[in-house]
């Protein structure tokens, strides 16, 4: 499973650590998840790997795919709260959703147009728009996983909660809906947020994982 914060402990904070906040960027964040894993399966013997992403994690599973040398042993990923569109095009479709979001969010989300002409002004700068930094944004405002996944062909299962404010439903629905020949497979929880933080919408999250997996590999 991807971490989705390279390098970084749950309860600690980074704003002041500026190696930290410089690196953390897409190029940064392929690059150290695909060393990673072809470095572990170039030690161990697997007739068969499972890549699981979540949000982040999940965006860059098809970047990452891309990068592994022993393709032949990933035989399918999980990608969770995270489908094909670009953050600037999610960030558009939060900025019209019904979904009930705190008005400041909904606010960003409406100047995303401004916000994305300040950051191609500034791209490598470490100053930051709703918690990311500009280098961040940089690498991700534009990057559209679907135009990756379109060249994958193993089994994919995505998963996507139909309340979650920070990436939009439609960013699964858009793979769902324009590559319907791939052996892709999607699930969808009414109630379920981008963190699944109910206890119910967790246990459906881990039933439809484990479902998937009996039915494909077992």
């Amino acid at each position: 499973m991807l971490p989705e914060r390279l390098n970084m402990q749950i309860g600690r904070f980074y704003q002041y650590n500026t190696e930290m906040r410089r690196n953390y960027t897409l190029t940064n964040l392929v690059q150290s998840y695909s060393l990673v894993i072809n470095s572990y399966l170039n030690e161990r013997e697997f007739s068969s790997v499972i890549i699981i992403g979540h949000s982040e994690g999940a965006s860059l599973l098809p970047l990452i795919y891309n990068e592994i040398i022993k393709k032949d042993k990933i035989t399918g990923m999980v990608a969770i709260s995270y489908g094909g569109l670009s953050v600037y095009e999610q960030v558009n479709i939060l900025a019209n959703s019904n979904l009930n979001m705190p008005d400041y969010y909904r606010e960003a989300c409406q100047n995303i147009n401004d916000l994305k002409r300040e950051i191609e002004l500034y791209p490598n700068s470490l100053g930051e728009i709703m918690g990311y930094t500009y280098r961040w944004w940089n690498g991700f405002l534009n990057y559209r996983p679907y135009d990756y996944y379109s060249n994958i062909n193993i089994p994919i299962l995505f998963i996507h909660g139909r309340q979650d404010i920070i990436v939009p439903v439609e960013s699964t629905e858009y793979i769902q809906n324009n590559l319907r020949e791939k052996p892709f497979d999607y699930e969808y929880l009414e109630n379920a947020d981008h963190i699944f933080s109910s206890v119910e919408s967790k246990r459906e999250l881990e039933r439809i994982i484990y479902n998937w997996y009996m039915e494909k590999y077992r």
